[in-house]
C-alpha cells in the first residue's frame, strides 16, 4: 500500500523548505510561516519513520535483512546526494578558473576554508556524515545534513527491529524520547539544530514517525464530515504552529504535532486528502527529494550571480541580518516586487530541475542498488540450506 496524500504532504513540505532556504528580502521573507519553514524538516522525518515502518518492519528478520535495507535506502538517498554534490564541486572548479585565469571574483575564494564549500568538509559530505556533528555548518549542499542523519537513523531502526523484534515499540519510542530530550538540553536553537544535533533531531522525529504507523494499524477509520473537519483542523494547526513557534521551545513540539497530521492523512478520507491525492500533488511527491536535495545548488548559483551582478555594476544587493542571533546575508533591492519575482523565478528552476534529477539519476541509481540488494537477499535461502558461499 502506498500512501498517497502523505507523498503530497512529502512535495509540499520540500516546496516550503526551498521556499525558506533563498536569502531574498523579498514579502515572502517576512512571513513567519515561511521564515520558521525549517520545521518542515521535521514532518520529513516523522513522515520517514511512518513510511518506513510500514514497508520494511516485517522484512527485518536478521542480519542479511538488514543488510539488504540499508543497500536500498543508500540507493534511495545517496545517487542523487553525489550528484548534486558534484556539481557544487563543479561550479568551485569553475570559480577557481574565473578567478586565477580572468580574474574575476566571485565572492569566497574556490574551496576556501572560510567559504561555504571548504574543502577539509568534503570527505564528510561524500560519505553521508555531514549531518553526524562532525563538520561545524551545514557547508556545501547545505540541507543535506538531513539526509546523512535520516541514513545513520536508518542503520539505527535496523538494529531495533532485529535485536527488539517484539520490543520494537517500545525501544524506539526510549530512543525518540531521549534523543528529544537531549536536544532539548543541549541545543541552543530549539529544533533548528542541523550539524550539531541533527542525528537527535532525526532520530526524535523519526520514532515519532514509527509510533505513528502503530497508532495507524489501530485506528479506526473515519470518512465524510468528520474525516474532512479533522483534516482541516491539522492544516490550521500545522499553520498557526509552525508560524508561531520559530526556534523557541514550542518548536521541540514538532514531533508530535507532525505524527498526529500523518495519522490524521494517513487515512485518506477526507476532502483535503481528495484533493492532495490530484495529479499536481501527486507530482510534487514524486519529485520531493529532487526538490529538496537540488534547491541548495539552485539557491547557492543564484547568490553567486547576485555577487557577480554587484561586482560589475557597483550596487549594493546584500546585507545581514541578525535572526535570534544568528547573522543571515540576504539579498535587497529598492524594489521588492523585483524580489518576489526573483523569489518566483528560483522555484520554477528548482521546479524545472527536480523532474530531470528524478528521472536521470534517483531513478536510475534506486534501480541499480535495488538490483544489488536483491542478490543480497537471494542468498538467504542459499544460506539457510547450508551451501557454502
Amino acid at each position: 500500500m502506498r500512501f498517497t496524500v502523505l507523498d503530497s504532504w512529502r512535495g509540499i513540505s520540500a516546496l516550503l523548505v526551498a521556499s525558506f532556504h533563498l536569502p531574498v528580502l523579498s514579502h515572502q521573507f517576512a512571513l513567519p510561516f515561511l521564515r520558521n519553514a525549517f520545521l518542515f524538516v521535521d514532518f520529513f522525518f516523522v513522515l520517514s519513520g511512518f513510511v518506513i515502518t510500514h514497508a520494511y518492519a516485517a522484512k527485518l528478520n536478521d542480519r542479511l535483512d538488514g543488510a539488504s535495507f540499508m543497500v536500498r535506502r543508500f540507493g534511495r538517498v545517496w545517487p542523487l546526494h553525489i550528484a548534486v554534490l558534484a556539481a557544487f564541486v563543479a561550479v568551485e572548479l569553475l570559480k577557481l578558473v574565473l578567478s586565477s585565469v580572468a580574474g574575476v571574483s566571485v565572492g569566497a575564494p574556490a574551496f576556501s576554508a572560510t567559504g561555504p564549500n571548504p574543502l577539509h568538509d568534503l570527505p564528510a559530505n561524500v560519505l553521508l556524515l555531514q549531518g553526524m556533528g562532525l563538520t561545524a555548518e551545514p557547508h556545501w549542499n547545505g540541507p543535506s545534513w538531513s539526509i546523512s542523519a535520516e541514513f545513520w537513523t536508518y542503520l539505527v531502526f535496523a538494529v531495533v527491529a532485529i535485536t527488539f523484534a517484539r520490543a520494537r515499540g517500545m525501544v524506539m519510542a526510549i530512543l525518540g524520547a531521549a534523543s528529544l530530550l537531549a536536544l532539548v538540553a543541549l541545543s541552543t536553537r530549539g529544533m533548528d539544530a542541523t550539524t550539531d544535533y541533527g542525528f537527535l533531531r532525526c532520530l526524535a522525529g523519526f520514532a515519532a514517525g514509527h509510533l505513528a504507523y502503530l497508532v495507524h494499524t489501530r485506528m479506526p477509520r473515519f470518512a465524510g464530515l468528520g474525516a474532512t473537519l479533522a483534516e482541516i483542523a491539522a492544516v490550521a494547526a500545522v499553520v498557526a504552529f509552525v508560524s508561531l513557534a520559530w526556534r523557541s521551545s514550542l518548536s521541540f513540539a514538532a514531533p508530535f504535532l507532525f505524527a498526529i497530521v500523518v495519522v490524521i492523512f494517513s487515512a485518506e478520507r477526507g476532502a483535503v486528502s481528495r484533493a492532495l491525492q490530484s495529479g499536481p500533488f501527486q507530482r510534487l511527491g514524486d519529485w520531493s527529494y529532487s526538490i529538496y536535495m537540488v534547491h541548495g545548488l539552485v539557491a547557492f548559483v543564484f547568490a553567486l550571480a547576485a555577487s557577480v551582478v554587484q561586482r560589475k555594476l557597483g550596487l549594493d544587493l546584500w546585507r545581514t541580518i541578525t535572526e535570534d542571533g544568528i547573522q543571515l546575508r540576504v539579498l535587497t533591492h529598492q524594489s521588492t516586487l523585483l524580489l518576489d519575482l526573483l523569489h518566483a523565478a528560483y522555484l520554477l528552476v528548482v521546479l524545472s530541475l527536480a523532474p530531470l534529477t528524478y528521472r536521470f539519476v534517483e531513478e536510475p541509481g534506486r534501480r541499480i542498488f535495488n538490483a544489488l540488494a536483491r542478490r543480497i537477499e537471494a542468498r538467504g535461502p542459499v544460506l539457510a540450506r547450508g551451501v557454502p558461499r
